[in-house]
């Protein structure tokens, strides 16, 4: 699950535009 949210967090650096996404990475983040 790390490495996944390893990945997304990549993702969300590479694809700073898609800021949505950032803040559902960050909310499921919290969650976990």
């Amino acid at each position: 699950l790390e490495a996944a949210t390893q990945r997304l967090t990549n993702l969300c650096s590479v694809l700073n535009e898609m800021e949505p996404i950032c803040v559902l990475n960050h909310v499921f983040v919290l969650r976990e």
